[in-house]
């Protein structure tokens, strides 16, 4: 198993590499075209592309490309382009862990999307809100703009976007370790971006799917997932991706007991997290990393680990992790005997905990998700209700259409009918003429032979009038 792991890791590192200098020939390509573009509107468009080709890679530089792209957008005056990068710039301090920021940024960008009537901007804009409340341990505010969000998405039917809120309720349901009813948020996402083929999205939710596995123990359908996101994350070069799946085999590992391979996994993911300076996800992998080390025996270390997680932690506002650090913080202590700081931590857990998920927090996320599933149900009844109009409508026009043709059939019989009994009629009609016609003649003929007026009509035939001349 461990020559498998190193193998996997060998490969995942030519992979970087070769896609590394093939993103480096890119970035040089745009720096150049950089330098040569004279309008603003070319170089905002330039400084965009370069702020997404480090997106991935240097979240510092990312970040200033985009400022950049701020203030030409500014310049320019126009509304959509300085919403877009104010996103842009929200969503890059997310992912460096300065929540602040980033929701100063986002709120910006949500401020003018609503201005401008764009829907669906505006949507993507609530659902990273909810985000980064989620990161704060406010799960119910969290949830409450994942349903705003929902209803938007659904509101102009766009089902990557029904997708993208349904991935995030998943969260708040795997974070309340409901995990059957997160794996149902999470392969609706799935199978929505399966369909899309959008391949980035279907990485991302079968990681969230093989983490819900993890939880609930069943670790080969886990380790199932976690490869495909893996496969995917390898093939588009994106090393972030890479980074997580790889910190996530490490836990499974971890929870099969195979401790060698988990510390190898973990370690390579904070390597690429450093190199990103993702504050957030070194938070993860060195807690993380504790945990193996604490397994393994090795206590000082893992109480540096831990300590150095709950530091970050506490500085950037990430409650779960500092919840988790404190409680293996206080285990720790009490292997070393010092039960007086283990003691101290477990009381920073339970406090931390308790203002995560308190009683009127959780009350809260129940009242959303009753909501939300009340909300869903309406819906379902109102399609079906479309469904059955519309098949109501469909055979009232077939009903129609049929009586329609009935009748046009019966008026043609009937047509027909009449028809051939005018037929009928003037048949008998031209029989009694002709009958009558023969029948006079033959009178006539009596009366023409008749010697008492032979003479009369012979008269009148050969009279003057009627000399018949002889030659």
């Amino acid at each position: 198993m461990l020559r498998i792991s190193i193998i996997s890791a060998i490969l995942t590192f030519a992979m970087l590499f070769n896609s590394g200098l093939a993103q480096n020939h890119s970035i040089d390509s745009l720096n150049q075209a950089l330098q040569k573009q004279e309008s603003d509107l070319n170089r905002y468009k330039t400084l965009t592309e370069l702020a997404i080709a480090y997106s991935d890679s240097n979240y510092e530089k990312s970040l200033e490309y985009w400022k950049s792209a701020l203030n030409i957008a500014n310049g320019l005056g126009k509304r959509e382009l300085v919403a877009n990068v104010y996103h842009q710039i929200g969503f890059s301090y997310m992912k460096m862990g300065e929540f602040k920021l980033s929701l100063e940024n986002l709120e910006n960008a949500g401020a003018i999307y609503s201005y401008l009537d764009s829907t669906k901007l505006y949507a993507g804009i609530q659902n990273d809100i909810g985000l980064i409340y989620r990161n704060w341990g406010k799960y119910d505010k969290a949830l409450e703009y994942y349903l705003n969000a929902l209803d938007l998405y659904r509101k102009i039917g766009d089902v990557e976007g029904i997708g993208i809120a349904s991935n995030s309720i998943g969260q708040i349901h795997f974070y309340r370790e409901n995990y059957p009813k997160a794996i149902e948020f999470f392969k609706e996402y799935l199978e929505i971006n399966e369909a899309k083929g959008n391949s980035r999205a279907v990485a991302g939710a079968s990681n969230n799917v093989a983490s819900a596995y993890l939880e609930l123990g069943k670790y080969d359908d886990a380790l199932e997932y976690f490869l495909k996101s893996l496969h995917i994350y390898d093939s588009l070069g994106i090393s972030i991706g890479v980074a997580i799946i790889q910190d996530n085999i490490g836990s499974l590992y971890f929870k099969q007991n195979l401790l060698d391979n988990a510390l190898l996994y973990h370690q390579n993911a904070l390597e690429i997290f450093q190199s990103l300076k993702s504050v957030t996800r070194v938070c993860y992998t060195q807690k993380n990393m504790g945990q193996v080390l604490l397994a393994q025996g090795k206590v000082d270390r893992a109480i540096d680990m831990f300590q150095e997680s709950l530091n970050k932690a506490k500085e950037i506002g990430l409650k779960d992790v500092a919840s988790d650090c404190s409680k293996l913080l206080s285990d720790c202590y009490v292997k070393t005997n010092n039960f007086q700081k283990a003691y101290s931590f477990l009381l920073d857990h339970i406090t931390i905990k308790d203002s995560i998920l308190n009683s009127e927090t959780l009350q809260k996320i129940e009242e959303l998700q009753a909501q939300y599933e009340r909300d869903k149900k309406e819906q379902e009844i109102s399609v079906m209700n479309s469904k059955l109009r519309a098949q109501r409508l469909t055979l009232l026009i077939a009903t129609g259409f049929s009586v329609l043709l009935i009748s046009l059939f019966l008026l043609v019989v009937f047509e027909n009918r009449k028809k051939k009994k005018t037929l009928a009629s003037l048949e008998l009609l031209r029989k009694h003429i002709f009958q009558n016609i023969s029948r006079n003649l033959c009178d006539l003929q009596l009366v023409i032979n008749s010697y008492e007026v032979e003479g009369y009509f012979s008269a009148w035939w050969y009279g003057p009038q009627n000399k018949m001349y002889n030659f």
